[in-house]
């Protein structure tokens, strides 16, 4: 697939000194978490959900 031919070689526009994480809230089933980082000088937020075992 030729969309993916730089897909290694490309420079992350992240600056990655600019990435934390936050608690969201708690849960007994999922860990919330947010993200934040800076793309080319703007600031921006990432969602994150980890699932943590559960009894179904």
């Amino acid at each position: 697939m030729s969309y993916f031919k730089n897909a290694f070689n490309q420079k992350s526009l992240i600056d990655d000194s600019s990435v934390y994480l936050e608690p969201c809230s708690s849960s007994n089933f999922i860990e919330l978490k947010r993200m934040h980082y800076n793309e080319e000088n703007t600031k921006k937020t990432w969602d994150i959900i980890k699932s943590l075992d559960s009894v179904a």
